[in-house]
């Protein structure tokens, strides 16, 4: 028995498959936040090296 027969989950499921498209958008998206925030950051703290 396998993962997916013990869960009833299907790797084809529509809903799973767009789930995972979502979380990994999320991913980028909090990536180049993360990234804006420390640029951003550097700029306003002069004391701070680059």
């Amino acid at each position: 028995m396998t993962a997916n027969a013990a869960t009833g989950l299907d790797e084809a499921d529509p809903v799973l498959i767009s789930v995972g498209k979502e979380n990994a958008q999320l991913r980028r998206a909090n990536d180049v936040l993360r990234t804006a925030s420390a640029f951003f950051a550097a700029q306003l703290d002069p004391t701070r090296p680059r």
